[in-house]
């Protein structure tokens, strides 16, 4: 049996707001690529979790993740205001009920962000940026600014799909309740124009 080849490892770096708005201008990328930007940007998710996302597995205002790379995984992610107009255009477009359509599944175990990874590698280098800046380090930004203001940092797990590091809290707790992480998520912002370029979006 044939194992996959181990991808190179290069030290990644966190997105930076100009990184955000090359990435976001640069003219060959798509409505797909942009709408799993987003996504990852105002909710901290990994691009497996959001090329899984169906729309059955959006309610009560939040995404609701089911499996994942870890136990902690499993979580439930309050939608960001910034994300509602996005989220409503990708509706409209999907043909198959996942929230990014339309995916070919790929390698050894056919996973949909097989294929959907490699083509936003190649726009991000078409879009000149650098080559550590990769999709997986738009989690880096997500916890830096939640922690700057001043979300604790059980909530900034919890919302990132990881353990808190609380023993107690991680065998014992069953998890927060939505009202405290909405209010935490609302604080999330990216700046005016990133903000403002992604909630008036119409494409």
């Amino acid at each position: 049996v044939l194992l996959p080849k181990k991808a190179k490892k290069i030290k990644r770096i966190p997105w930076d707001n100009n990184h955000i708005l090359t990435f976001l201008n640069f003219p060959k990328i798509e409505f797909n690529d942009i709408a799993a930007t987003a996504i990852a940007l105002y909710t901290g998710m990994r691009l497996e979790e959001i090329c899984n996302l169906k729309f059955d597995d959006i309610y009560e205002d939040a995404f609701h993740i089911h499996e994942g790379k870890t136990e902690s995984a499993s979580r439930t992610v309050p939608i960001h205001s910034i994300l509602i107009n996005l989220l409503t255009q990708c509706e409209s477009k999907s043909k198959d009920g996942y929230v990014i359509t339309g995916l070919n599944p790929g390698g050894y175990d056919q996973k949909r962000s097989w294929n959907f990874q490699k083509r936003l590698g190649r726009l991000r280098k078409k879009a000149g940026l650098p080559e550590t800046v990769v999709f997986h380090s738009l989690r880096n930004p997500f916890a830096t600014r939640m922690e700057n203001l001043g979300v604790p940092k059980n909530h900034i797990s919890q919302l990132m799909g990881h353990e808190d590091g609380n023993m107690a809290l991680d065998v014992y707790s069953g998890g927060l309740a939505i009202e405290p992480l909405r209010e935490s998520m609302g604080k999330l912002s990216y700046g005016e124009e990133i903000d403002s370029y992604l909630f008036k979006l119409k494409y």
